[in-house]
């Protein structure tokens, strides 16, 4: 499946027709095969910022449901453990005093 235009893009630059299929195929399954190596990034939305930054508010549940469906963990579990490191109060306190160590500099 070409990807719209690219014939034409290619065509435009007065490329032999061998060359310019040859070039449409490979865009196109370069595109193909970009989609699916990064499919699962939408799956895992949810998740990315919570590992950036753990502390700022989340649906726990949401993620909890998405990190049981992606990566088979208990979900009960995982509501859990997002719950005790939130409430960790030592650990967000060094993390907040880091961040204002790094932004006074």
């Amino acid at each position: 499946m070409a990807i719209p235009g690219i014939f034409l893009f290619f065509q435009k630059r007065h490329l032999k027709v061998h060359y310019r299929n040859y070039y449409v195929e490979i865009v196109s399954y370069l595109k193909d095969n970009f989609k699916n190596r990064f499919k699962d990034f939408n799956e895992i939305a949810i998740v990315a910022p919570f590992v950036v930054s753990p502390f700022t508010e989340i649906d726990t549940q949401q993620l909890a449901t998405s990190v049981t469906q992606n990566f088979s963990e208990d979900i009960a579990a995982t509501e859990m453990e997002v719950i005790a490191l939130q409430n960790d109060l030592a650990l967000k306190s060094s993390v907040e005093y880091n961040m204002y160590l790094a932004l006074s500099k």
